[in-house]
């Protein structure tokens, strides 16, 4: 495997301290991505005219090449390629990076004190493609120094384990059993002179009081005290003797490692909840609902894979008010089982302003089109309560929102039900002014339909839902 070009620039700390940036020569390791943009988060004046640079000594990232968001689709079966630009995983703040082995963030050192007498702190976001034991962070030299973070430790669900070993083989081991979220923001503080080790879940919906630590079972106390933190470590994954291994499928944001003891009690109020999970609503799904998921993800899959007919829209649309807005919505009752934030691809800025001068100029009518990866002007991740009420379509003065637009083919051009006679202005505009149009081969509702499906899709796959159901 050869080197992919650089992914982070210049680090910066995580969500307690965003405003003070420290670069990687302090003992304190941030990964922050920005959202859609895929613009590393640095400080004011450290990169270049042209395009990020990351300095000597900084983080890469390990694999074939690069894939970003701006691309046509996003594509998570092409393992060898880490994807940025993806939403936050816990909060609203920054975005994320995916990757898979063998792909890896590599860091060329940790650069941290030789005796850790304050302490060690880790912190990140994951939300990992599966319930199976899975490396966070890592590096070891045989009968050396080792720190490995691992989620899912030994197959068990929620589990987080900490190794850290020092240069005698003097061990400083522990685990704790967290929630079963599957996004999760995770603070691990090792202290090896008290030979204590102690672990936090702070997404708002771990538990009713995240500040509180998890119960803590030590496994070795060794009193470590002379490490050599010299080697290759690894984000997601981990380099055993400078060769990296594996495994690690997820997400990964907000990361930073350091010395002393984290304001705990800070980082929890940071720590937001836009999309309103709660702590009681974690549960495994049941057989049907994950049946009923993977029935219609195939079904997605197709429709946005060719051009769609008529009899797919109506489909479609009984689908997704299934999905989205039912009085039990399929997507949104299982983001909340796993503890997922659920992120649909909105309208950037850039497009909102488009529209808007277009519409002063009194066009008779306006198609979105395509939201997310390769739009033109760009695209933001929103809320579904966000994205439910944003335009997609504007006719004769009236704008229909995504939601409007799903239920108007489901409920009235009969999907699920037909209604020809009481019919809204907007409803009988929009119908006057799409009827004779067609775009690339299809007619102008069929289109818009697509388009929705295709972001339902991106959604849904964003959040590894067809990853953690098993769905083909």
């Amino acid at each position: 495997m050869t080197p992919g070009k650089d992914l982070l620039s210049e680090l910066m700390l995580g969500p307690a301290n965003r405003d003070s940036p420290k670069p990687l020569a302090d003992p304190t390791l941030v990964g922050r991505l920005a959202g859609p943009e895929v613009e590393a988060a640095v400080p004011p004046g450290r990169l270049g005219a042209d395009r990020p640079r990351c300095r000597r000594g900084s983080l890469r990232c390990y694999a074939q090449r690069v894939a970003n968001t701006n691309q046509p689709t996003v594509d998570f079966d092409r393992s060898s390629e880490p994807i940025l630009g993806l939403p936050p995983i816990v909060g609203n703040d920054g975005g994320s990076v995916w990757c898979k082995t063998p792909a890896h963030v590599r860091i060329e050192r940790l650069n941290l004190p030789a005796a850790l007498e304050s302490g060690l702190y880790v912190g990140v976001d994951i939300h990992l493609d599966s319930r199976a034991e899975q490396v966070v962070l890592g590096t070891s030299r045989t009968r050396g120094t080792a720190l490995v973070l691992k989620v899912n430790a030994n197959g068990v669900p929620g589990r987080v384990s900490l190794m850290l070993r020092d240069e005698d083989g003097r061990t400083l081991e522990g685990y704790a059993d967290g929630s079963r979220a599957i996004a999760r923001r995770l603070i691990v503080v090792a202290r090896p002179a008290d030979d204590a080790v102690t672990f936090y879940e702070l997404e708002p919906w771990a538990s009713p009081d995240p500040v509180l630590p998890l119960l803590t079972h030590l496994i070795a106390q060794d009193s470590p005290s002379r490490f050599a933190f010299d080697s290759p470590a690894a984000l997601g994954g981990w380099y055993e003797d400078g060769i990296a291994r594996g495994p690690f499928a997820g997400r990964l944001s907000e990361v930073f490692l350091g010395t002393g003891q984290p304001s705990v009690e800070a980082l929890a109020a940071a720590s937001g909840n836009q999309t309103g999970l709660t702590h009681s609503g974690l549960a495994d799904p049941s057989d049907e609902i994950l049946a009923l998921f993977r029935r219609g993800f195939k079904r997605l899959h197709s429709w946005t894979a060719r051009p769609m007919n008529v009899d797919d829209m109506d489909a479609a649309s009984v689908l997704m008010f299934s999905w989205l807005f039912d009085v039990t919505p399929v997507l949104v009752r299982l983001a909340q089982s796993y503890g997922i934030q659920l992120w649909m691809p909105g309208t950037s800025e850039r497009a909102r302003q488009y529209e808007e001068e277009v519409l002063r100029l009194g066009a008779v009518a306006l198609i979105q089109g395509s939201r997310g990866p390769g739009s033109a002007m760009g695209f933001t991740w929103t809320t579904l309560d966000e994205w439910r009420h944003q335009p997609v379509l504007h006719a004769q003065g009236h704008s229909v929102s995504a939601e409007q637009f799903i239920k108007f083919v489901r409920n009235k051009l009969g999907g699920g039900h037909f209604d020809e006679v009481d019919r809204r202005e907007w409803q009988k505009r929009l119908l006057e002014t799409m009827a004779a149009m067609e775009i690339a081969d299809e007619e102008a509702l069929v289109f818009q339909m697509r388009q929705l499906a295709s972001q339902v899709l991106l959604a849904a796959s964003v959040a590894r839902l067809g990853e953690l159901t098993g769905a083909p």
